[in-house]
């Protein structure tokens, strides 16, 4: 993985934001001059001009580091921040300890990597965790290759017997007729990412997952394995929280550039989610992205909504 230590992390932030923000500027006046009428995606985000924003990024133990695709994510936030003349601050997510609602929030990264992240899921989205895959069962041991043939030696006999349990305890496999020559080596099974379990009760808010698996009446689960490289999910939710009402957005992916490119969707989006969503405090989908190898974080789309799994905030 590409991490950057803090000192260029801030530097990298800073060039970014700064970057951004001259480009909403410029994009932000017509040709004439005239201010053009705010967005209103400002309503899906909850910002106003002046405003500190608060981004809670991951970072990776015991360094304090933090990865590529984690910069750029900030990027991609930063940029809707600058948008509405609102000021972005960026403290890892270990050293946050602020309320919730008071002002808008970001959170990026996995509970692993942001603590903020953990205590975020288990108080609105306890029915979502994030777990290792199941790790995949021990290759079968290859059987030993007797030699044959009636002009057999006793002593090559006897050499083939050693020879074989030798290669039967590494599990592989040579040719008996050639014991020099290349091992069996048994395949091993692809990696995969840490998975995406997600429990919702039934008949909350009347919606359901596709390819659900029933535990009973009460409950559904679904679970989301991703392989790096191939596809990688990420969760995005919008919470209201607080007295405030003022929205924490929560992008946890499985990998960086899961993270990355739940940022992404959220700001090309907008518009679509403004339309979608303008009714409802609150929502959360899961957000799927493939072959991240070959196309980048740009090939994501929506995988599933699981809206029902959030626990409306009590205050």
């Amino acid at each position: 993985m590409d991490v950057l230590p803090d000192i260029l992390l801030t530097v990298a932030i800073s060039l970014a934001a700064g970057a951004l923000g001259a480009l909403a500027i410029r994009l932000w006046e017509r040709p004439g001059g005239a201010p053009m009428t705010r967005p209103r995606q400002s309503t899906l985000f909850g910002l106003a001009a002046d405003d500190e924003i608060l981004l809670a990024v991951a970072s990776l133990a015991p360094n304090g580091m933090i990865a590529r695709d984690d910069v750029l994510a900030v990027a991609e936030i930063s940029s809707i921040i600058y948008g509405a003349d609102a000021r972005p601050k960026v403290t890892p997510g270990g050293a946050v300890q602020d309320s919730i609602g008071r002002r808008t929030e970001f959170c990026v990264g996995d509970p692993r990597s942001n603590p903020r992240m953990a205590a975020h899921l288990s108080r609105y989205l306890p029915g979502v965790t994030f777990s290792p895959p199941t790790p995949p069962a021990p290759p079968r041991q290859a059987p030993a290759l007797a030699s044959v043939g009636a002009s057999a030696s006793a002593s090559s006999s006897s050499a083939s017997s050693a020879a074989a349990p030798e290669g039967a305890a590494n599990g592989t496999a040579q040719d008996a007729t050639n014991p020099s020559g290349p091992m069996i080596v048994p395949a091993r099974p692809p990696r995969e990412s840490r998975v995406i379990a997600v429990t919702v009760p039934n008949g909350r808010e009347g919606r359901r997952l596709r390819g659900e698996k029933g535990d009973g009446a009460e409950k559904t689960t679904r679970e989301f394995a991703g392989r790096p490289g191939e596809h990688e999910f990420a969760l995005l939710a919008r919470v209201a929280a607080g007295p405030a009402r003022r929205p924490l957005f929560i992008l946890a992916g499985q990998t960086a550039t899961a993270n990355l490119a739940a940022a992404y969707y959220l700001r090309s989006r907008a518009e679509e989610l403004t339309t979608e969503f303008s009714n409802r405090p609150s929502f959360c989908l899961i957000l799927r992205v493939d072959a991240a190898t070959v196309y980048g974080h740009e090939l994501v789309e929506r995988e599933a909504d699981i809206s029902a799994a959030i626990v409306p905030p009590t205050f």
